[in-house]
Parts: C-alpha cells; sequence; structure tokens
C-alpha cells in the first residue's frame, strides 16, 4: 500500500492530494485521494488520465508554471476531476477538485473580482471627489501638509497683496429672492472670480455670500504685483457689468498690501482661515469704496510705481479705522480684454461640478 503524505493537513479540507516520481507514477497520497480514485501506488499518471501530455507537462513545469489537466473517479460514474500539478524538488505534487466544482469556483472568484475592482472604482472615484473638494477649500500647499503630515503650521506674511471684493446688498437679496436662484447666481459669479484669480496667479483665501478675499501667491510688494493686483480688481468689476444678470451683484473693492496669517482651524471639520491686520485693513479699504469702484491703502500707492498716476486720494470716510489716506482707483487703468472676460463668463456658465 501506498504510503500517507506525511504532511497530511489537507486532509482536514477533504482535498484529494498526491505526489508523483521523477518518472510521474504516484508514490504518495492522502486518504481524500486514495478514497476517491482508488489505490493507485507505482502506477503512471497516464492511467486515470488520457488528456495527460508529458511533454506539454514538462514544458508547463521548466517555465515555473502549473500544469493542469482532467482525471477521473476509479467508479462506474468516471466523475471529472480537475488537476493542477507543480514541480516540488525532485517530485510533482499536485490537487484535484471535481470538475464542476472548480468551474463554479473560477466563476466565483471571477464574479468577486469583478465586484472587488468596482469596488475599487468606486472608491478611486470617491478619492478623487475628496481631493476635488479639498483642492476648492484649501491651497495646494496646504493640501499637500495634509498628505504628509496630517496637519500644518499657521503662516506669517507680512508684505501680502491682497485683494477684497465685497457684495454689500447680497443680505437685502435674500429677504425677496429664492434661495436656489441666489446661490446659483453667486455660484456662477464666484466661479468667475475664481477664473479670473487663476488667470492673475492669485490664491483665493476666504470666501462668504459677502465677501472675496484673494493675495499675490508670491507676497512681493514690489509694482508688478500692485498691478496685477489692480488689474485682477478692475476685471472683476468689468465681468460683473458684462454678466448683464437679472439679478445685480453690485460689488466694492480694496487692495492693500499688509499682514496675513493663514492656517486652519478644527480638527472635526476643517476651516482655512486668514486673519491678520493686512485683512483688517483690506476689509475696512473695501467698505470705504463707491459700488463698483476700486480703493487702495496708502501701501499700494507707495509701492504702485506706475500705478500711481492712476490712483486719486480721498479723505478717508466717516467710520474708518484710522486717518490714513485712501486712493480711489482710475478704471482707465490698464487694458481690459473683453472678448477674455466674455468667455469666463461663458465658461462659468458652462461648468458644472464635478465631486
Amino acid at each position: 500500500m501506498c504510503s500517507l503524505l506525511k504532511t497530511d493537513f489537507v486532509s482536514v479540507f477533504d482535498l484529494p492530494v498526491f505526489t508523483l516520481d521523477s518518472e510521474l507514477h504516484f508514490s504518495e497520497f492522502n486518504g481524500a485521494f486514495s478514497g476517491i480514485f482508488g489505490e493507485l501506488e507505482g502506477k503512471h499518471i497516464s492511467v486515470v488520465s488520457e488528456e495527460f501530455n508529458e511533454r506539454k507537462c514538462e514544458r508547463k513545469i521548466n517555465a515555473g508554471q502549473a500544469y493542469r489537466f482532467k482525471i477521473f473517479t476509479a467508479d462506474k460514474r468516471k466523475t471529472p476531476y480537475s488537476v493542477e500539478l507543480r514541480h516540488n524538488e525532485n517530485h510533482y505534487v499536485g490537487f484535484a477538485v471535481e470538475a464542476a466544482d472548480a468551474a463554479k469556483a473560477e466563476a466565483m472568484l471571477a464574479s468577486y473580482s469583478e465586484m472587488m475592482e468596482k469596488q475599487s472604482r468606486i472608491v478611486k472615484a470617491e478619492k478623487n471627489k475628496a481631493e476635488k473638494l479639498l483642492q476648492g477649500l484649501l491651497p495646494a500647499e496646504t493640501i499637500e501638509e495634509l498628505r504628509s503630515i496630517s496637519g500644518t503650521a499657521p503662516k506669517t506674511f507680512e508684505t501680502a497683496g491682497l485683494l477684497m471684493l465685497s457684495l454689500p446688498y447680497v443680505p437685502e437679496l435674500s429677504d425677496h429672492l429664492d434661495a436656489q436662484d441666489l446661490f446659483s447666481e453667486l455660484d456662477e459669479l464666484f466661479t468667475c472670480f475664481d477664473l479670473l484669480a487663476q488667470a492673475y496667479s492669485c490664491e483665493r483665501l476666504d470666501a462668504t455670500a459677502e465677501h472675496y478675499l484673494a493675495a499675490v501667491p508670491l507676497l512681493s510688494p514690489d509694482s508688478s504685483s500692485c498691478e496685477a493686483l489692480a488689474n485682477f480688481a478692475l476685471d472683476l468689476v468689468e465681468v460683473i457689468k458684462l454678466r448683464q444678470s437679472s439679478t445685480p451683484m453690485p460689488c466694492k473693492i480694496g487692495l492693500h498690501i499688509g499682514q496675513v496669517i493663514t492656517g486652519i482651524v478644527g480638527k472635526a471639520r476643517l476651516s482655512f482661515s486668514a486673519i491678520g491686520t493686512g485683512v483688517l485693513k483690506v476689509a475696512d479699504i473695501a467698505s470705504q469704496a463707491e459700488v463698483m469702484q476700486v480703493n487702495c491703502s496708502e501701501t499700494v500707492y507707495q509701492h504702485g510705481g506706475p500705478l500711481q498716476h492712476f490712483l486719486h486720494e480721498h479723505q478717508a470716510g466717516q467710520g474708518a479705522k484710522d486717518a490714513k489716506s485712501v486712493y480711489r482707483l482710475n478704471p482707465d487703468f490698464g487694458d481690459r480684454d473683453t472678448n477674455h472676460l466674455q468667455q469666463i463668463i461663458i465658461r462659468a456658465k458652462t461648468l458644472r461640478r464635478t465631486f
């Protein structure tokens, strides 16, 4: 009688297992195998399988692959089993699975694989949604910090070029305008603002339904930064005019160079915040502007260079936080590219959220 496998743990699972010697004769098998296929000690594998091809087996084994073929039970039913044969040191090890069960297992495996692939696509899509949502809420540098160290350090910029746009009549509109219509208008308008900010390489720092705060990313008080802010501000005013919306959204804009501190507040729910004396000042400057006008602070005038010729001084208004001069920006500064601004408006109308 052929000796049983010394490591017979597979018997616990009723999996028929056997070994063949180098000449492909049965040398060992477990109880599950002998119970199904009978006593095969010393017999060649071809006794139970007409399908077995020695050359094909050798080719597969030499390539480091398993050789698969069918064998049949010793009873009258001749039930087919699928065998997978692999080489191990100086002999071969194989296991057998009833062919019908093998087909079911393969189908289940394929179904499971498809399900996991689908789940992976869903997870990836949800991750992309989260990424896009974060990109709309936080600066790129802050997102990278969150990824790398799961936290961010506040950043202080002493000379940030700041732009504050105020929409002073939004609270009044909320009293008589449908909420969906109001937010649809704001959605389209703020999309225009964001597209313009990208065009001028500015970073949006904060936005509510009533104000929009952006900064020059290099935070440099040179003349080119001031001119970029000024052109950005006048383009914002022009976009509001060109939209010709049935819901008027007049704005006031302030420009300032000063301190800003940015960082994330909260653990359970993140909130990106921009604070500092510069933020307070630019908000004050914006509040003093006339409707659809741009006001600039003393610091913008000092660093304005060629911009100074388009800044007209007027005394700080009543309620101003300090008595320093405030300058109104002449709308003739720079050249408004109407076609470009119209394209931004069209794009804002057609853009749809993808998260």
